[in-house]
């Protein structure tokens, strides 16, 4: 957990996705392991609360290896889709729109995503973007680095410190919450 700078402790989505579960986990040693070196707990009890997270986060990465394990794609699956496959759910993208974009030249992702929409919606592509990534490493013969990743752009919109101060009514635990809420509906 701790950083390359002594003292300094990341934990969570920001050292790694892993979700929430493991981010709290993580969060728990960090404080655990910054208490002990400020001095407010004892190195054996440091030790003690340790153990707790430690066991959940090695749960955490079994059952991640084993969805991992079971989500693969498996050989074959990319000839089962037909043109009318719809290939990104969020924003109805068919296997006939990205065969087009490809018609069209493009041979990576990102350009599939400018001439579709695929990746566009709600998740961002993290869904579609995998799948489809694997179709154009296949019909275009070029590696998963040739074919690149999609840029995500979050339906979010940039907030003023202006528009924040003149909020009213919002404590400090809903402020995130409620900036997103404001940001999406505007």
């Amino acid at each position: 957990m701790e950083t390359s700078i002594s003292g300094i402790f990341a934990a969570g989505d920001g050292a790694g996705i892993g979700g929430v579960f493991v981010a709290m986990e993580e969060g728990r040693l960090a404080g655990i392991t910054a208490a002990e070196q400020a001095g407010a707990i004892a190195p054996d009890e440091a030790e003690r609360r340790r153990r707790g997270p430690l066991e959940r986060l090695g749960e955490f990465a079994e059952m991640r290896a084993a969805l991992a394990e079971v989500s693969q794609i498996r050989p074959g699956l990319l000839d089962l889709a037909t043109a009318d496959t719809l290939v990104c759910r969020c924003e109805e993208v068919a296997l006939s729109d990205v065969q087009t974009a490809l018609d069209q030249g493009a041979r990576g992702l990102q350009a599939v995503k400018l001439l579709t929409r695929l990746g566009m919606g709600p998740c961002q592509g993290r869904n579609c973007a995998p799948h489809v990534g694997m179709h154009l490493c296949h019909a275009t013969g070029r590696t998963h680095e040739q074919v690149g990743r999609i840029n995500p752009r979050p339906p979010l919109k940039p907030v003023t410190f202006g528009a924040l101060a003149a909020m009213e009514g919002v404590s400090d635990g809903q402020f995130l919450v409620r900036v997103i809420i404001v940001s999406y509906k505007e």
